[in-house]
């Protein structure tokens, strides 16, 4: 072989070696069904989603907003974050497994087209959204869940990677259920001033106001109780207002026939917090014949500021905050 015909056979395996890498990587569509538009369901960033509409074929739909620190659900009231994260993590992490196999896909395409859950992901632009797919059942195996993009005709059995579960679930067409219970989230030595009202135990009611930063006073709320000579303890008075941090209420109750009177009666405790001037007061309505600052359990109907919401709270969360004012004084 002559040095020409070596340099002939040399530059025919690159330009083959070329040609090969160049089909490899542009894809070919009939070939390689994962590398096209309709398996682009993951958003890459979080921050870029600023709205998420979910609906079903039966009426139900979700409307979900990103404010400035918050979400909102069907514009009227405040997510709750750990369903908003939910959503976020399937619109971000929703991975294809592999395509529903050609034997299945008409009945995956009657179940999509009766059951699915339409998801519509937006960006800064509120009428262009980013991704719009269909959300139907899991697979057989329970191992991910059969997708569609809008548009396409082939299904695909998507999955989260590194994550047990199927997708559909984080999907929450009850409106009531996305409503954030909150009662309290008072960033800690914000709540300059703090009230609870026992009606039927004036002597422990009392409050507690914050003379400097870090210090606080505590005194009887009724000027018919005599305030103790002691100091209040400051441990004490920083520990238990910690506990406004974060509380939440159970479920919310606004169907109860009996709403309207409940309201109108004696509460067992009220409590009123002020923080950055804002004040709120809460009622609280004991569900069951266990009452008394003594009790270990039972439930409460809440009063939110006095709002249009009757919220369900459990003394086991809650009863950390319903103390007495001799509490503030360990010594006595």
């Amino acid at each position: 072989m002559n040095r020409s015909t070596r340099i002939l056979l040399l530059v025919f395996l690159a330009l083959l070696v070329c040609t090969a890498a160049w089909y490899f990587l542009r894809g070919d569509s009939s070939m390689n069904t994962l590398a096209s538009s309709d398996t682009d369901f993951a958003v890459e960033q979080a921050s870029e989603i600023k709205a998420v509409f979910l609906s079903h074929r039966d009426g139900r739909n979700i409307y979900l907003q990103r404010n400035d620190k918050s979400w909102t659900v069907n514009r009227k009231h405040t997510a709750r974050i750990d369903m908003v994260q939910n959503v976020l993590r399937v619109a971000t992490k929703i991975d294809v497994r592999h395509p529903v196999a050609k034997s299945n896909i008409d009945r995956v395409m009657s179940d999509l087209a009766t059951n699915a859950i339409k998801v519509m992901v937006y960006g800064d632009d509120d009428k262009t959204p980013l991704r719009v797919y269909y959300i139907g059942d899991s697979d057989p195996e329970a191992q991910g869940t059969f997708t569609l993009m809008e548009g396409s005709k082939q299904p695909y059995v998507t999955h989260i990677q590194s994550w047990e579960g199927v997708l559909r679930p984080s999907l929450v067409l009850d409106a009531e259920a996305w409503r954030d219970r909150t009662l309290y989230a008072y960033p800690e030595g914000s709540i300059q001033e703090l009230s609870i009202e026992y009606p039927k135990y004036r002597s422990q009611s009392f409050k507690v106001k914050q003379t400097s930063k870090g210090e606080y006073s505590v005194e009887p709320l009724h000027p018919t109780t005599t305030p103790k000579a002691q100091v209040p303890n400051q441990s004490i008075i920083k520990e238990y207002l910690s506990n406004y941090t974060k509380l939440s209420g159970e479920v919310f109750r606004n169907d109860i026939p009996q709403r309207d009177s409940l309201v109108q009666t004696i509460p067992f405790a009220t409590i009123t917090v002020t923080s950055d001037g804002i004040t709120n007061t809460t009622d609280y309505f004991s569900m069951d014949e266990s009452s008394g600052l003594s009790r270990t359990k039972g439930r409460y109907y809440t009063w939110p500021n006095r709002g249009s919401d009757l919220l369900v709270a459990q003394h086991f969360v809650i009863g950390k905050i319903f103390i007495a004012y001799n509490g503030f004084f360990p010594d006595n």
